[in-house]
């Protein structure tokens, strides 16, 4: 509007999400220029209110621009929530993951969705290969074209005989042709031992693990240095206390209990060993002891 073209020196956006465009030739008195403001809504469901601001050579205070609207969520499809494909069947992962489940002597139950992509019935059958501790069963037996069914995991921990973290290779079949009629998925799960309601009476008189430390730095050793360290451990409480067992979580680290029954006051040692070969860098390994 005044007597003088005017020249945007730059627009700058308040968020990543907003791209800017403007004019790049001054605007000569009486003409039209252009401010530009593009909004990717990607994963940004709901509100925005975003800003731009603008500075021009016929003003000493930049100018303030503003873009506000709502985005609303696309809707989720089958491909969406079970993106991996098994034949004609689509699931969320390859893995089923059980998460912590505890020695109870119940087995452990949980459900999985599957789709069934195709326009024929797949039918799942009775064969698995599968350890004696996890079963798979599915409903419905039969699964219609188009439509969802579940995959039920039972897990029984007690006849694993194993705590903490593990990972189990199963099998199942279905009615499909050819290569397509065997899948294979991972079963993971985190394993605790079931201990029953304790009185406080029983919490007090219960045995107690104490470590010296927790953490050991080796500080920088060469590729072919195996080195070794040993954590104290005490039982501070008022009965015997068990060690289960020791578990690494990397097959570079061993561990060797001396003594896996402490009597009330009793210490031992856990000997941990590191073999470095064919690692490089910081590295950080864990045993859990049980």
């Amino acid at each position: 509007k005044g007597l003088e073209p005017v020249k945007i020196l730059s627009v700058k956006a308040s968020c990543g999400c907003t791209t800017p465009d403007w004019s790049k030739e001054p605007v000569k008195p009486g003409e039209t220029g252009y401010i530009q403001a593009q909004y990717n809504p990607r994963n940004r469901p709901g509100q925005f209110n975003k800003s731009l601001t603008v500075t021009t050579d016929a003003e000493a205070t930049p100018l303030r621009l503003y873009i506000r609207g709502n985005v609303v969520p696309k809707p989720k499809s089958v491909e969406d929530d079970l993106p991996t494909e098994m034949g004609a069947l689509r699931v969320k992962y390859r893995s089923l993951n059980m998460g912590k489940i505890e020695t109870s002597g119940e087995p452990a139950v949980k459900e999985f969705e599957v789709y069934n992509a195709s326009e024929k019935p797949v039918t799942f059958l009775e064969k698995q290969d599968a350890p004696s501790y996890i079963k798979l069963t599915f409903e419905p037996q039969e699964l219609a074209p188009k439509s969802k069914g579940l995959i039920k995991v039972h897990y029984d921990a007690k006849a694993k005989n194993d705590l903490g973290f593990g990972s189990d290779n199963v099998k199942f079949l279905t009615n499909e042709e050819g290569a397509d009629a065997v899948k294979s998925v991972s079963i993971y799960a985190t394993i605790e031992e079931y201990f029953p309601p304790m009185t406080q009476e029983e919490l007090d008189k219960a045995p107690r693990l104490k470590l010296g430390e927790n953490v050991h730095d080796f500080g920088r050793i060469g590729e072919d240095k195996v080195v070794t360290t040993q954590f104290t451990l005490t039982n501070t409480g008022q009965n015997p206390l068990v060690i289960r067992q020791t578990k690494s979580n990397c097959t570079c680290a061993t561990s060797k209990l001396k003594k896996d029954k402490l009597k009330p006051g009793e210490s031992t040692e856990l000997e941990v060993t590191f073999n470095p070969e064919g690692r490089r860098g910081n590295q950080q390994k864990s045993i859990t002891i049980y």
